[in-house]
């Protein structure tokens, strides 16, 4: 074993109990047919716009069109030409006559594209972009139903202009401009029915909505929900907990601050888990804290997490299986162990850290996975002494 580079002394911690089985492609160790069928299935690659134009709001005729146009499967352009060919062959745009007849130029370089657009973004108070996730980003900050509006009026004109260059090329039919902005608005405003969603109360909002004349106008209301920290008993420590990570997959940490009967903070505890799910870090940090109490040799815990499916799964005991024997051993050392639900807002003593430790796992090379830095106050104000890789009690494995 010395040789295999194992350290005897480190080696996993058995917890105990029966044997059983896991199956190691489902995160809780259960079989299921999704989970196999996932294992067998190539992985395919996810193209953002694809989420955008299979949408609810998006109606499945504009949808369809909109696809064979970005799919460049439309009409014989310029760049599809040689695309299937291999030939380069003279065009010219039937709308502008000036230029060559490209996808990039019918739906936005051409004069008509370039008036209908500035329509557009003048009716939003939005700056339209050429791809369409970039478009559609431009609609941060607005309500669900503003970028749904807008994100039906950005397929609504790539997909007229593909039909009046059809009509131009095949009927010779000439160009309108007011004929086809009508077109372009009661595509707009047929798409709207399908909204479900709720509005910003505002005028501007308002006044977008008058526009296209939007029958569903459901605002959404917010009401103030009092939140409070109670400190728990006299024999007892509260860890408050929180997981992070900067994606899902990614860099992820957890947080812990330990409190007592005086809601005085005890101790403050990151780790550093590496490239994990959040729910991961959430169900990490509450084990870390809880094998991090013993310190103070206490029998009874606090567990406050925001995390309600957190909280869940460890009091229906379906932890991820990799985790279930280090929380075997924790619990073993308890007699009582409280869990409760607490908003993010009185949780933000434990959201700061496990932010923090996610910004040293990509800042720090040094800092290895499980690296611990636990933090306690010495009874001197501004003072925190660091203690880097502490010898606890951690179960490896």
């Amino acid at each position: 074993m010395i040789r295999c580079n194992i350290d005897v002394e480190n080696l996993p911690v058995i917890a105990g109990g029966e044997d059983y089985k896991i199956w190691d492609l489902d995160s809780k160790g259960v079989f299921s047919v999704k989970s196999a069928k996932a294992a067998l299935k190539l992985p395919a690659e996810v193209v953002p716009c694809e989420n955008l134009f299979s949408r609810q709001v998006v109606h499945p005729t504009l949808s369809v069109q909109y696809w064979k146009i970005w799919s460049k499967q439309c009409c014989a352009s310029e760049d599809n030409i040689i695309k299937k060919t291999g030939r380069s062959m003279p065009t010219m745009c039937r709308l502008c006559r000036k230029s060559g007849e490209t996808l990039s130029h019918i739906t936005w370089h051409c004069r008509v594209a370039r008036r209908i657009w500035a329509w557009v973004a003048g009716v939003f108070k939005l700056d339209p972009k050429e791809d369409l996730v970039d478009s559609y980003k431009a609609a941060k900050g607005r309500s669900i139903m503003i970028k749904d509006l807008w994100l039906v009026a950005n397929l609504a004109i790539v997909t007229e202009l593909w039909k009046l260059r059809n009509k131009s090329y095949f009927e010779n039919m000439a160009f309108h401009w007011l004929g086809f902005k009508g077109r372009v608005y009661q595509v707009i405003r047929d798409n709207s029915i399908r909204m479900k969603v709720h509005m910003h109360n505002t005028l501007e909002e308002l006044r977008i909505l008058n526009y296209f004349k939007v029958r569903h106008r459901s605002c959404k209301t917010s009401t103030p929900i009092e939140i409070s920290l109670s400190p728990p008993d006299q024999d007892e420590i509260m860890i408050c907990c929180d997981g992070a990570s900067f994606g899902n997959l990614g860099q992820a940490g957890a947080g812990v601050v330990f409190r007592n009967a005086s809601s005085e903070v005890l101790g403050v505890l990151c780790v550093g888990l590496g490239w994990q799910t959040n729910f991961y870090a959430e169900v990490c940090a509450i084990i870390y804290g809880a094998i991090m109490v013993k310190r103070w040799n206490l029998r009874s815990i606090f567990i406050r997490s925001d995390s309600k499916s957190c909280i869940q799964d460890f009091q229906k005991k379906e932890l991820p299986w990799q985790l279930v024997q280090k929380w075997k051993i924790a619990k073993s050392f308890y007699s009582n162990v409280c869990y409760i639900h607490s908003y993010r807002e009185a949780n933000f003593s434990a959201d700061r850290p496990s932010k923090h430790v996610c910004w040293l796992r990509i800042f720090l090379s040094f800092l290895r996975v499980g690296l611990v830095l636990f933090l306690l106050w010495n009874g001197l104000e501004g003072f925190i002494s660091f203690h880097l890789g502490l010898s606890g009690e951690w179960p490896s494995g």
